[in-house]
């Protein structure tokens, strides 16, 4: 959990420090020709758009089990890797861009809880978005039944760009 936390956190510096190194006169999602700009708003030459992400866990509320897949683009193919890496019984729960899933889980009482949280409030960072998620997931698994419950999963979705 702490290499997977690490990881996503390195990940996300690394997209913020690029991302500040654009210029984004033309604003999100908005491709340079339509604004103007000839090279899309970075000095390199090349143009960018932004990529809406998903994400996606799946777990089996009898065993615990669980998987996950982050910062993909199709929708389908997140669930389906999930589903079969989890299994056939497992619930899936899909994550989009910007936003963070927790995941609690209480094994001796067979109860989960999940829920997301975005970065749209005042601009929270990344860090928030991940325990307000997991502090969410927590409450709805105690809601469920669960006596014990832990935080088992947190997974992220975050824009990527797309060279064009």
């Amino acid at each position: 959990m702490r290499k997977l936390l690490l990881f996503t956190l390195v990940l996300f510096g690394i997209l913020s420090v690029q991302s500040l190194a654009w210029n984004y006169g033309c604003g999100e999602n908005i491709p340079p020709d339509v604004c103007g700009a000839s090279n899309g708003g970075n000095s390199s030459g090349d143009s960018w758009i932004i990529t809406p992400t998903i994400g996606a866990v799946a777990i089996d509320p009898d065993t615990g089990k669980w998987a996950s897949i982050s910062n993909t683009t199709d929708r389908k193919a997140a669930k389906n890797s999930v589903l079969e890496r989890c299994g056939a019984d497992c619930k899936v729960i899909m994550v989009d861009s910007k936003r963070c899933v927790g995941v609690a889980y209480s094994k001796g009482d067979k109860a989960f809880g999940s829920d997301s949280a975005t970065d749209n409030i005042g601009g929270i960072g990344y860090n928030t978005r991940v325990q307000r998620s997991n502090e969410k997931a927590l409450k709805k698994c105690e809601k469920s039944g669960g006596k014990s419950c832990k935080v088992i999963v947190n997974v992220c979705a975050v824009e990527g760009t797309t060279k064009y």
